[in-house]
């Protein structure tokens, strides 16, 4: 029987500094206090800024052994794909991420809105998907609406 891991998309919310986080616990404590409930969470920030090595080294001490997480994809590879140095921003970002390589479940490549359905954007992810890491699930959500829906 497989197993159920339960999660959420984060750990940092304002409204749970009132309602799940104890009323004086720093901001640097939330992961590890997260991680006491839950084994499993999404990592957003990596979408919005590359992490520094002290981040991600942070992330790992902050977790228990079974502790998962899924990765969003930095943006100036999802959004900025016509970028001449995607290859060099794909690269640069799991290499940033490689110490987390054991906990990583699966990465998330959100593409905008902006990304239709049209043969040039195909060739554009099946382009990315062959530059990334082969030894990750990756999870693709696609924004807009006019790509198929196959059931």
């Amino acid at each position: 029987m497989e197993k159920i891991i339960i999660g959420c998309a984060g750990w940092e919310y304002k409204d749970w500094k009132k309602t799940f986080y104890p009323k004086n616990l720093p901001n640097a404590q939330h992961l590890s206090y997260y991680a006491k409930f839950f084994h499993y969470t999404e990592i957003n920030s990596t979408f919005y800024n590359l992490p520094s090595r002290d981040i991600v080294y942070g992330w790992l001490r902050k977790v228990p052994d079974d502790f998962k997480f899924t990765v969003k994809v930095w943006k100036e590879i999802t959004h900025n794909y016509s970028d001449p140095e995607l290859e060099t921003n794909i690269q640069e970002f799991f290499s940033r991420l490689e110490p987390l390589k054991e906990k990583i479940k699966n990465f998330l490549l959100q593409f905008p809105p902006w990304f239709k359905y049209k043969e040039e954007n195909i060739n554009t992810l099946k382009y990315i998907l062959r530059k990334v890491p082969q030894d990750y699930i990756y999870i693709i959500e696609l924004r807009d609406n006019t790509f198929p829906i196959h059931r």
